[in-house]
């Protein structure tokens, strides 16, 4: 809005027909601490947002083309444009539909300002964070990061901070935190980080290694059939990730011992040693005060290893970082699929912060993964994730618009009909079809339940 000052909030066009209407919203916004401009149609708006620079347009639609035409000209012009609709009586575009039209939000115009006011703050902070992703990608902080360590949260920020305190050390690291939390990213950061970035950087796993005889895989050999260098060797100079520590064999462990005190390795059939300059970090199971299983390990190993124990913290001790996780694995997946995907919906969002992710970052990589290739449109919906469910008191929320647009009774009757066809098919279904044990379950009598699920239906089309 053209004054004396500008506001410092988020700069929003309003695209609204009547000037009257378009001069209350622009006040409403203005008062709320926003920088706005209005225009009377997307097509004047269009050649606005070309030369300035908005994070969000607020459209009012008059019918349901109209609503999901409007985006893709204004997200021309910048595609971190996010589109909030505004629609009228003759609008009523799905959320779906509206989502993969490429608008973020779906508002009626009889929306209060209150409600306005929160839906443009929600979809700047949608368009800061798609704008900083976008800004990640492009300085390749994110390859020198890696994905998961990458957040703005208190936890993440913490290991960040640690891992560079002690990337330049020789130090032998243990990593301590749940499966799923990214040890091996964060291990390979720590190499990035560190003087040794130029030099290999070697993986093993216990298991691989638990059996005696395959010792010189380790250490390498010397006598004819096994002659060449081990892992440790191969290593020499850079990083050596050891995984599944208590599977190494107890040979295998006094070799990684020799390695930590002596700086040197023995070769299968050699009775000379070789000098060997390895910063080794292991992955443990168990808490930062107790990394290991003390009954599978060399007690003498597992001192050494105890010097520096960093800690990963799980996903949903650092929920503020999902939003930035998913849109960097969101792009990274629609690259990698030729998708044009490029926005998660706040509902998709909303999703995403709320769940619980058990298997944490691997687990969120892998639903976005699966999202994006499910995904019909450049806007990922609730749809897409297959997270299951809602919990119930979200998911009987979820009527169809045309519930909403009758008479309050009529409404409600035709709700509580979906749900008594909701609960009597789950009852029957969990019991088999038995009538007696889902009256039990319902905590009716036989006849009720009876009369019940002879009543109930699920509406179709014509309710």
């Amino acid at each position: 809005m053209s004054g004396p000052e500008r506001s410092q909030g988020p700069r929003v066009l309003v695209v609204q027909r009547d000037a009257s209407e378009r001069r209350r919203t622009l006040r409403a916004l203005h008062e709320a601490g926003m920088d706005v401009e209005g225009q009377e149609d997307v097509e004047g708006a269009r050649g606005l947002a070309a030369g300035l620079r908005f994070e969000v347009a607020v459209v009012h639609a008059t019918t349901t083309a109209d609503a999901l035409a409007a985006p893709a000209p204004l997200q021309a012009t910048r595609a971190e444009l996010v589109v909030i609709l505004l629609c009228g009586p003759d609008a009523t575009p799905t959320a779906d539909a509206a989502a993969r039209a490429g608008a973020l939000l779906l508002l009626p115009t009889t929306s209060s300002t209150e409600a306005l006011v929160r839906a443009v703050r929600v979809a700047a902070e949608h368009a800061r964070l798609s704008a900083r992703c976008a800004a990640l990608d492009t300085q390749g902080e994110v390859r020198e990061r890696l994905t998961d360590v990458l957040g703005a949260g208190a936890a993440i920020q913490s290991l960040a901070r640690e891992l560079e305190r002690i990337a330049a050390l020789r130090t032998p690291v243990t990593l301590v935190g749940e499966p799923g939390t990214g040890h091996e990213t964060v291990a390979r950061a720590l190499h990035r980080r560190s003087p040794r970035a130029g030099a290999p950087f070697v993986r093993i796993g216990g298991r691989a290694l638990a059996d005696a005889d395959r010792l010189s895989e380790l250490v390498g050999g010397v006598e004819p059939g096994n002659r060449g260098q081990g892992l440790l060797e191969r290593a020499d100079g850079g990083t050596l990730l050891v995984e599944e520590l208590e599977a190494l064999s107890d040979a295998a462990q006094r070799a990684l011992l020799q390695l930590l005190e002596r700086g040197t390795v023995a070769p299968v059939g050699s009775s000379e040693t070789r000098e060997t300059d390895v910063r080794v970090v292991v992955v443990a199971g168990g808490s930062r005060e107790n990394p290991f299983d003390l009954s599978r390990i060399r007690a003498d190993l597992g001192l050494r290893l105890r010097t520096l124990v960093v800690e990963l913290p799980p996903l949903r001790k650092r929920k503020d970082d999902i939003p930035l996780l998913a849109y960097r694995f969101t792009r990274a997946h629609a690259a990698s699929l030729g998708k044009s995907v490029r926005s998660i919906g706040t509902e998709a969002m909303r999703r995403l912060r709320e769940h619980d992710w058990p298997e944490n970052v691997r687990e969120l990589d892998s639903v976005l993964e699966r999202a994006v290739a499910r995904c019909r449109s450049d806007a990922l919906v609730p749809g897409d994730l297959m997270l299951g469910p809602e919990p119930e008191e979200v998911s009987l929320l979820h009527l169809p618009q045309r519930l909403l647009e009758l008479p309050y009774a009529e409404a409600k009757a035709r709700a509580l009909a979906r749900l008594d066809a909701s609960y009597v098919r789950t009852l029957l279904a969990k019991t088999g079809g038995n009538f007696t044990r889902a009256a039990a379950l319902a905590a009716m009598d036989r006849a009720n339940f009876r009369r019940l699920a002879k009543r109930a239906r699920e509406p179709g089309e014509a309710d």
